[in-house]
């Protein structure tokens, strides 16, 4: 990343890499954070939401994609069948996110489901990884299957913080 993307006049740019859930920066020191192809994997989403809270400017936003179940599917029902795909932490919904997003300051301004662009990579991560990591497949199927019967969706939130 240091090699291909360079800071423009107006901004500064550093790549730091680290654990989302521990970030220590300066209270109050971002406009925006983004968080993709990853929360799913974290231990805790509420404790990268408080660090996040705690490092975000008033009026500043989150964005990040994240797997959603739908409203009444019990939260975790899928973890088991994405573990290797999605990690232990896959599972939630709509409501846990605005209900976690209120307790740190912070509201769900929008939320859409990216599902149709994100399925035909599964195939392709399939025919990549399959061959090293063939435990892969089966989650890989697993997934395709919870995309096509509407029993998870992969969405884009952008959470704005309002306090």
């Amino acid at each position: 990343a240091r090699k291909r993307w360079s800071a423009r006049p107006s901004n500064q740019l550093e790549f730091l890499v680290g654990d989302a859930c521990e970030i220590d920066f300066q209270t109050v020191s971002f406009d925006r954070i983004t968080a993709v192809e990853c929360i799913f994997h974290f231990l805790s989403r509420r404790k990268f939401f408080e660090r996040v809270r705690r490092c975000l400017r008033k009026g500043g936003n989150l964005t990040i994609t994240d797997f959603l179940q739908p409203e009444g599917v019990a939260v975790g029902l899928w973890d088991k069948l994405g573990e290797n795909l999605w990690g232990r932490h896959a599972a939630t919904n709509l409501s846990s996110y605005r209900a976690l997003a209120a307790k740190y300051g912070m509201k769900v301004t929008s939320c859409q489901d990216i599902s149709p662009n994100v399925r035909p990579t599964y195939h392709f991560f399939g025919s990549v990884l399959g061959a090293h990591f063939p435990q892969i497949l089966e989650d890989i199927k697993g997934g395709e299957f919870l995309l096509d019967n509407e029993q998870v969706a992969y969405c884009a939130l952008r959470f704005d913080r309002i306090d």
